[in-house]
């Protein structure tokens, strides 16, 4: 089963590698499509670093709206307009295609006795 996972980041250079890294090992994710919404951090150079090791694409967000005022409502719809997007690329290539943040870790249930 070949398995993608497309999420949408903004800053979030610290966590790329380790989160990469943890879903590659624990569920052989085969490749990861990022959208940098606007970053101010390293992150694209982050994930240039990364793409030696790994299967990553990114893409950058339609700045659509400011952040000001109603932050939820612009980055909902950026998310929206970018999973769409995600989705429809990736559809014909993979088996499954999970959407989540950096900050979500599916997290194997390991039984210790």
């Amino acid at each position: 089963m070949k398995i993608a996972i497309i999420t949408q980041i903004r800053n979030e250079s610290k966590r790329l590698k380790e989160w990469i890294k943890f879903h590659h090992f624990f569920y052989d994710v085969d490749h990861f499509l990022f959208y940098l919404d606007n970053p101010e951090d390293d992150s694209e150079h982050v994930l240039n670093e990364l793409k030696k090791d790994y299967s990553i694409d990114y893409k950058f967000t339609n700045p659509i709206g400011e952040y000001n005022g109603n932050y939820c409502m612009v980055a909902t719809e950026r998310q929206r307009i970018s999973f769409k997007d995600g989705f429809e690329s990736l559809r014909n290539e993979f088996d499954w295609i999970g959407i989540f943040d950096v900050d979500e870790w599916i997290v194997p249930n390991i039984i210790v006795y």
